[in-house]
């Protein structure tokens, strides 16, 4: 088992309570026979707001799908995304949450200067994850442009409500395996953690080697110097006490100075400043008590390190997670937060040595049970058995770019999360199978396409006039030997086996002996007629091995409510076996790009005429939507049109005016970079099946989209809420329109599409679909 602590390293650096829980918990861990864990540690400064806020979404973008469980322990590591997330929390950002100010006003909303968009996620009552990458985007071009603006004062009424907002995405019920506090102080603690839902205690040990006791010769502290400690309140304690035994105080901070001078009448204190591991273990052994007296300390180990060294503690009522450990009267003292009551207890110890001996003893027994193996052991949340699918296909999807590598890659990637997933591509730029990690649990298997194969592909595509790889192993498979072996081999002991398109179905028949589904990207057969030759006979071909994979899988998975209808109208697919599982898109990968920000870009490129973008595959129906871009083009020499994409390779296109521009095939950086500054994202479909990603994706990225209604189908994005619709003649008109609007209008419609696309169509959310019909 794979284990990761994930944990923020600050800025400046210290080694405190925190650092030892999680050095200790990884030897721990380590120590367990089938146990590798690792501790990954990102600095994470807090010094103002704009730090805080970064420091969340460094962690929200972490990818961590290596590891079979996850465990943090405080804010903002626990804003990661795992599967098996166990959170063991120490304690949230106090100053914004128990220790806020009281004088401070909680109200955030009056006079907020951020923006209408932002502050509507800000009041949602159950955020999910899925408004994180507009949320972080939002607040981070209004810090550019606001630095050090008022209103993000720490604290303050505007960061407590972001944090908090933050936290409740992080920590929402569904997305944690468990919930686990360091100390019943933190677990009861106001708004740590959601409503209902049921939350472990583990007291933890301390990395500290803590030895037996010796005779006490002086009282003994150490913390933090500073005025949460109330060292202040022991100093004044042992000075009305007027006894005899010194006072030893370690530790450093920034009330050392002042601790100092108020001390400085009293020759039995002494400040140790910072002393080393070695000298803090003797001074617990040789102490006559410890008094700790903290407010609402989450925990307090300082007084787990006296009762391990069989020294009784000296605690108020109000110290938080130390009362946990301390019993009054028998491993120590339990009095009110007073200088009085404080200097009673101490002048009792000092006057019976003997009785702070005998509760030293039994404070020593009553944290024996405290260690590192029982603590590590209760944070273990073993993953069940994964499913294992196997997933037949005839083309790689890694990198992925067009439309069907990009629903592949990122479905059974984010399925990944859940099982063990093998996809098994055919494939032309290699001579011997190989198998590349995608991921973790993520592989795809690449099997060179047989010479016979090969020329049966190229006596298909003679006769049709199109490509049909795909359509040459659905009916010959036997010609591909290896292709039924590679998923004989990663099918063995399969839960589920998927058709990705219906091609692969007949391989899959012969290799496995398991469920199939079928993820059908579109309905194939409405599809190729459009694109074969009228009354072909391998028309009927795709007809039937659809209509064979349709039927007899155990589920199927289509883009929109169009496609299962227009398969039970063909098929009669039983409706219960079909499910929606939607194009999507990766909205961790994809920023939004706002109005105001694409017009800078734009000026600072030097693009001063409007510019369409349309991007597609070498795929029939999108050749006839780049066709009729070409149209535009000739027809409005005044704007400057982009095709990207494999489209590009089209021979229809080789002619083409000087306002149009090839792209081709770009990396996805380019492409995003393309994205970010077009005026219009196109989209000027006239046929095909499935639905368009590529509007989803223009959407996401804040390119406002143009569509005809027919590219728009799948119910996704609406006309008039999400996007502008057009008939196909009038498309240059819609765009017109649309170019005349002003930055805010825009923005409107663009913001809404993006928040759409991530409540709807993020990859994680579509997967749910596949993951809810997995094997439990």
């Amino acid at each position: 088992m794979k284990l990761a602590i994930i944990a923020p390293s600050p800025v400046p650096f210290v080694i405190g309570g925190a650092e030892n829980l999680w050095s200790g918990l990884l030897a721990a861990f380590n120590h367990v026979d089938d146990i590798q864990a690792d501790l990954i540690k990102l600095p994470s400064p807090e010094r103002n707001a704009a730090e805080i806020i970064a420091s969340y979404e460094q962690f929200s973008r972490l990818d961590l799908l290596h590891f079979d469980q996850v465990i943090s322990t405080k804010y903002p590591a626990w804003m990661i995304d795992h599967p098996n997330h166990v959170v063991y929390v120490q304690h949230k950002l106090r100053g914004l949450y128990d220790t806020y100010p009281a004088q401070l006003s909680t109200d955030w909303q009056q006079g907020c200067p951020l923006p209408a968009g932002l502050q509507r996620l800000l009041l949602l009552e159950k955020p999910g994850r899925d408004i994180l990458s507009e949320l972080f985007g939002g607040l981070r071009e209004w810090l550019a442009a606001n630095p050090g603006h008022p209103a993000l004062s720490l604290p303050g009424p505007l960061l407590r409500a972001i944090v908090h907002q933050l936290d409740r995405v992080a920590l929402a019920p569904g997305k944690i395996a468990r919930y686990l506090a360091i100390s019943e102080t933190v677990r009861q603690r106001a708004d740590y953690f959601p409503a209902g839902v049921p939350v472990g205690v583990i007291h933890h040990p301390t990395s500290l080697a803590t030895q037996g006791p010796l005779p006490g010769e002086a009282i003994f502290t150490a913390s933090r110097l500073d005025g949460a400690k109330r060292i202040d309140l022991l100093i004044k304690a042992y000075q009305q006490a007027g006894i005899n035994t010194p006072f030893h105080i370690a530790g450093s901070g920034p009330a050392e100075a002042e601790l100092k001078a108020f001390a400085a009448g009293s020759p039995g204190i002494r400040f140790l400043g910072r002393i080393s591991e070695v000298r803090l273990i003797d001074e617990y052994r040789r102490a006559l008590f410890v008094p700790f007296v903290p407010y609402q300390e989450d925990y307090g180990l300082i007084t787990l390190e006296a009762m391990q060294s069989g020294k009784p503690v000296v605690t108020v009522t109000d110290a938080g997670g130390v009362n946990e450990l301390v019993e009054h009267g028998r491993t120590g003292r339990v009095v009110a937060p007073d200088v009085a009551s404080l200097a009673a207890a101490f002048a009792d110890y000092a006057a019976n040595p003997e009785r702070a001996r005998q509760e030293g003893e039994l404070a020593m027994s009553a944290v024996a049970h405290i260690d590192w193996d029982v603590t590590a052991r209760g944070l273990l949340n073993r993953p069940k058995r994964r499913s294992k699918v196997v997933v037949a296909n005839t083309f790689p999807i890694y990198p992925p770019q067009s439309g069907g590598q990009l629903r592949m890659y990122h479905l059974f990637r984010q399925l990944s999360r859940y099982a063990d997933v093998t996809v098994v591509s055919l494939c032309h730029d290699r001579q011997e199978v190989e198998q590349r990690q995608l991921g973790e649990h993520f592989a795809e298997v690449l099997v060179p396409r047989s010479p016979a194969l090969l020329e049966f592909d190229a006596y298909l595509e003679c006769e049709l006039g199109v490509s049909a790889g795909d359509l040459s192993v659905s009916q010959l498979p036997e010609l591909v030997p290896d292709f039924i072996h590679a998923l004989q081999v990663a099918g063995k002991d399969a839960d589920v086996a998927v058709a990705s398109h219906c091609y692969g179905f007949t391989a899959l028949q012969q290799a496995v002996r398991c469920p199939l589904w079928y993820d059908a990207h579109n309905v194939e057969y409405v599809l190729k007629a459009t694109m074969y030759p009228a009354n072909s006979a391998w028309l009927d071909a795709i007809y039937q091995i659809e209509r064979s994979c349709a039927t007899q899988a155990e589920r199927v998975f289509v883009c929109s409510c169009e496609d299962a209808d227009q398969l039970q109208q063909l098929y009669g697919v039983d409706g219960s076996r079909i499910d929606i599982a939607a194009n999507g898109v990766d909205i961790a990968g994809t920023p939004y790009t706002s109005q105001q920000a694409r017009f800078a870009l734009r000026r600072q490129l030097g693009m001063t005429r409007p510019t369409l973008l349309f991007m597609g595959s070498l795929h029939q129906p999108n050749v006839d939507a780049a066709v009729a871009m070409l149209e535009m083009a000739i027809q409005l020499p005044q704007w400057d049109f982009l095709l990207m994409g494999t489209v590009c390779h089209a021979p229809v296109l080789q002619q083409r005016p000087d306002n149009l521009a090839l792209l081709g095939l770009v990396s996805e950086a380019e492409k995003q970079q393309w994205l970010a500054c077009v005026d219009i994202g196109l989209n000027p479909m006239l046929g095909g099946s499935g639905t368009n990603l590529k509007i989803l994706e223009y959407a996401a990225c804040g390119v406002p989209v143009v569509s005809t209604r027919f590219g728009a189908r799948g119910g996704i994005l609406l006309e008039g809420e999400h996007l502008w619709a057009g008939e196909p003649a009038a498309l240059g008109n819609t765009v017109a329109d649309v170019l005349a609007l002003g930055a805010e209008e825009r923005e409107q419609r663009c913001r809404a599409a993006r928040q759409r696309v991530e409540e709807t169509v993020d990859w994680g959310v579509i997967a749910r679909s596949l993951v809810a019909h997995l094997p439990q």
